[in-house]
């Protein structure tokens, strides 16, 4: 377009914005906030007009993996302008809504999809009808709706879900989590990403080291850990349920975790638990299996717990902490 800059592009959104900002003064507004016209930073320039304006942020695209979303290097042009970077960076202060455009994938890219949306604490979710609609997904889809929104507060669980990125150029590094996260530091510690079978779950996971690193660390918010200080919480692991190891789950301070076991793979009979976790009921299905162990948690230490494999490199868990209601 002729005599159209970038700067002008930018001061155009940015006039465009707040005449809706003024016109909506009860309305929740939200700004598409993905597309630019010639540079990434021209949208950390108008998300943050927008967003200092308590208007919330839209992203049209939030597939199981993106590039081009998180620029991290501080030498870069575009460091801390894409999508990403923005979203997080306003996670407290604006509404975030992730769209899913993913009705002709399949049910593995469509539950990392959610996953994705969830990391990001997105408020709101925009979904096709041939997604609402059909059966299957119905399990992810009210999964993520219960943490849509949510506080530390309110979250009815913290989780970790063990991936990487397929990508090579700026992309979303690392696990997708919700305030729950990996701990690489502690010693023994390791993280490596592994392939596995076409499941819902992910097209990726995490392996250990052993023997020489033989611990998967799990730090729990500290808001979480106080909020249910002396409660009982539900520490469910589903993990690749291949190969003849066994993982446990390992208190990291004595006193933290209690009722924790180890469990041997394969699997047990569905609806049999394994014998070293007395309440721990399985549910494999095909590759993978889950296990949820009872735990006590208490607020006078750091919330930490670790899964250990023991004879093979093949153990992968992922993670949700969940609190029990008194009545439960």
């Amino acid at each position: 377009m002729q005599g159209l800059t970038s700067a002008r592009w930018v001061q155009t959104v940015q006039a465009i914005t707040a005449v809706y900002d003024e016109a909506f003064t009860q309305t929740p507004l939200l700004l598409q906030m993905a597309s630019i016209f010639e540079h990434q930073t021209e949208r950390q320039q108008f998300v943050d007009y927008a967003a200092a304006r308590g208007i919330g942020l839209k992203h049209n695209g939030l597939t199981p993996d993106n590039e081009g979303v998180v620029y991290d290097n501080p030498n870069y042009s575009f460091y801390q302008s894409g999508a990403f970077d923005l979203m997080r960076k306003w996670a407290n202060r604006a509404d975030r809504l992730g769209e899913l455009r993913l009705p002709a994938h399949g049910r593995d890219r469509h539950d990392v999809g959610h996953l994705q949306r969830a990391d990001k604490h997105a408020d709101y979710m925009v979904l096709g009808s041939d997604i609402t609609t059909d059966p299957a997904r119905r399990p992810i889809l009210e999964f993520a709706n219960a943490h849509l929104g949510q506080t530390l507060d309110t979250t009815p669980s913290v989780w970790v879900a063990l991936r990487e990125t397929q990508k090579s150029w700026y992309p979303d590094r690392g696990n997708y989590e919700f305030w729950l996260w990996q701990n690489d530091q502690a010693p023994g510690a390791a993280r490596w990403p592994s392939g596995i079978p076409a499941e819902p779950q992910g097209r990726f996971t995490r392996r250990t080291d052993a023997p020489a690193n033989p611990y998967m660390f799990f730090d729990i918010a500290d808001g979480y850990a106080a909020l249910h200080s002396n409660a009982t919480l539900d520490i469910v692991v589903t993990y690749l349920d291949q190969g003849t190891d066994r993982w446990a789950d390992v208190p990291d301070q004595p006193d933290l975790y209690h009722s924790a076991g180890s469990s041997r793979k394969p699997t047990p009979t569905p609806g049999r638990p394994p014998p070293s976790l007395p309440v721990a009921p399985c549910s494999p299905t095909n590759s993978r299996a889950a296990v949820t162990i009872r735990a006590a948690i208490s607020a006078s230490t750091a919330a930490a717990t670790a899964m250990r494999s023991f004879t093979s490199s093949r153990s992968n868990p992922t993670a949700v902490v969940r609190h029990r209601s008194p009545s439960a």
